[in-house]
C-alpha cells in the first residue's frame, strides 16, 4: 500500500495518529490533551472516563456518538484538567515529535497497525462534526510528522487491505437482525431514496447549519459480506456505528458463481461511479454531511439500481475506505459524494437474497472476557 492512501483522507490521518501514540508517552499525552481542546473550541465536550465494564463502555460510547451527545458534561474537576493539559507536549512540541520519534525497523506492531485501523473506523461519524482527534490529525502543523508515520507504516499494511473481495464471505447481524430476512429489492430502494429527497426538499430547513439531522449513509440495503481475518470476520470490530451487543450472529455466504463485482479500490473509482450513475441527494443529506465536511453544495451518491445492471456486487478495499471516507469527493465543479456508513473490505451485494449469495445458517459469537467475540464465548486458545 502506498504511503498517500495514509494521507490522503481523515481516516488514513486518524491512523496515523493512533499509530504515533503508541511509540511514545509524551505523543500519546499530547493527542488526548490536543484534542481535548478542539473538542472546546468547537462548543462540545470530550467525554472521559476509566475503562470498566464491557456494557458500561458502549452504553457511554453510543451516548457519545448520538448527535449532541459530546455535550455531555465533563466527568473530571476542572483546576486537575487545566493542570495535566498544561504539562502536555503542546501542539509545536507534537509536531517536533512526531518528526523525532524513532521509528522501529520493519514497520509498526500488527496488533498497533489493526488497533489503531479500528479505532480510525470506529471513530468515524456522519451526523456531527468530526470529534478532537479527527481535527487535531488534520492540523497543517503535524502534516510532516504524520506524512513520516504513514511512510513508515504503509508498507506494513497486511495484503488483504488491497486485495480484491474474496471468494468465501461472511454477513453478521448486529442487535437481533437476521440478514436472511428479505432485503428491500434495488428497484424498491431507488424508488424510496428519491421519495426521500423529495421530501426532504419540502420539509428539511433551508439553512445548512440547523440541527436537523436525517439519512446520512450512502449505501443501498442489502446483504453485505467480509472476508475472514485470522479465523474471525473482520466485520467483528471494524464495523462504524456498532456496538453494545454481547452476541452477533455470523452467517456464511455462498456466492453465485461468476459474480460480477466492482472493485472500488480508490476514492478515483468512486468519483466515476458517481459521474456515470449520478443519483441526487442534496436535501435528505446536506444538513449531516455539512457538519462532517464543511462543504455546501451538490451531493449525490451512486444509483445502485443503475449500478445493479451491470455489476452484481461493489466491494470497498479498506485502502479506499482510508482515503475516501468522511471526506467530499469531487464529482464535478459543483458536485461532491461522500463514502458514509460502508464499513472497509465489504461487499455490498445489488442482487438482494434471491438473486445473490445464498446466506447460511447463525452461528452466535460472544463477546469473550479476553476480549474480543468468539464462537459462544470461547476463550482464545492459550
Amino acid at each position: 500500500m502506498q504511503p498517500d492512501v495514509l494521507r490522503a483522507g481523515p481516516r488514513g490521518r486518524r491512523l496515523c495518529l493512533e499509530l504515533a501514540g503508541t511509540l511514545d508517552d509524551g505523543i500519546r499525552e499530547s493527542i488526548f490533551w490536543r484534542a481535548d481542546e478542539r473538542e472546546e473550541s468547537s462548543g462540545t465536550a470530550m467525554l472521559t472516563f476509566s475503562r470498566g465494564g464491557r456494557r458500561l463502555h458502549h452504553l457511554l460510547r453510543l451516548l457519545y456518538r448520538l448527535p449532541g451527545g459530546r455535550a455531555i458534561m465533563r466527568w473530571r474537576a476542572n483546576a486537575a484538567v487545566a493542570a495535566m493539559s498544561a504539562e502536555a507536549p503542546s501542539l509545536t512540541e507534537l509536531a517536533g515529535l512526531l518528526e523525532s520519534v524513532p521509528l522501529p525497523a520493519g514497520g509498526p506492531d500488527p496488533d498497533a497497525l489493526h488497533a489503531a485501523l479500528v479505532a480510525a473506523v470506529g471513530s468515524a461519524m456522519y451526523w456531527q462534526p468530526p470529534d478532537g482527534t479527527d481535527v487535531l490529525a488534520a492540523e497543517p502543523q503535524l502534516r510532516a510528522g504524520l506524512h513520516r508515520i504513514a511512510a513508515w507504516a504503509a508498507p506494513a499494511a497486511p495484503a488483504w487491505w488491497t486485495a480484491p473481495a474474496p471468494g468465501e464471505q461472511h454477513t453478521l447481524g448486529w442487535w437481533g437482525h437476521d440478514p436472511r430476512e428479505a432485503s428491500t429489492p434495488i428497484g424498491e430502494w431507488r424508488a424510496g431514496t428519491l421519495a426521500a429527497e423529495e421530501e426532504a426538499r419540502r420539509e428539511y430547513p433551508a439553512e445548512v447549519t440547523a440541527p436537523y439531522s436525517g439519512t446520512w449513509w450512502s449505501f443501498p440495503d442489502g446483504v453485505a459480506g467480509c472476508r475472514e481475518v485470522d479465523g474471525a470476520p473482520a466485520g467483528l470490530d471494524l464495523e462504524e456505528d456498532i456496538g453494545g451487543t454481547e452476541d452477533v450472529t455470523v452467517h456464511e455466504l455462498r456466492l453465485p458463481t461468476g459474480a460480477r463485482i466492482l472493485e472500488v479500490d480508490s476514492p478515483r473509482v468512486w468519483a466515476e461511479l458517481c459521474r456515470a450513475h449520478p443519483l441526487e441527494v442534496t436535501a435528505s443529506r446536506r444538513h449531516d454531511w455539512y457538519r462532517v465536511t464543511g462543504r455546501d453544495g451538490r451531493w449525490v451518491i451512486p444509483d445502485w439500481a443503475a449500478v445493479a445492471g451491470e455489476w452484481d456486487g461493489v466491494h470497498l478495499t479498506v485502502a479506499a475506505y482510508l482515503a475516501g471516507a468522511t471526506r467530499a469527493l469531487d464529482v464535478d465543479e459543483s458536485t461532491a459524494s461522500l463514502i458514509a456508513g460502508w464499513t472497509p473490505d465489504y461487499t455490498r451485494w445489488l442482487t438482494g437474497p434471491t438473486g445473490g449469495p445464498e446466506i447460511g445458517p447463525p452461528v452466535t459469537w460472544r463477546w469473550s472476557e479476553d476480549g474480543g467475540y468468539r464462537p459462544d464465548g470461547r476463550p482464545m486458545p492459550t
